[in-house]
């Protein structure tokens, strides 16, 4: 699989999964806090490429997937 990239805050439990969810799997990630990085909503509207409400917003590669939600069923139903 392609690298995937996590953006989300502290204190966000699907953020928490996502991150627990690539390290049991062994994914290749990296969690980036849009706090700590000083990212704006639209800093990450403009990533995504349309409106956002919630974290985690999760790429695989340059593909942006969705949520964890999102990321979980594209990965345990092989959609990726």
């Amino acid at each position: 699989m392609e690298p995937v990239m996590i953006y989300g805050k502290p204190d966000c439990p699907y953020c928490e999964m996502a991150v627990k969810f690539c390290e049991e799997r062994d994914f290749a990630f990296t969690y980036v806090d849009i706090f700590a990085t000083g990212m704006t909503v639209a800093d990450l509207q403009k990533k995504v490429g349309q409106p956002v409400r919630t974290v985690p917003q999760i790429f695989v590669g340059k593909k942006h997937v969705g949520g964890y939600t999102d990321f979980y069923k594209a990965v345990t139903e092989n959609l990726l």
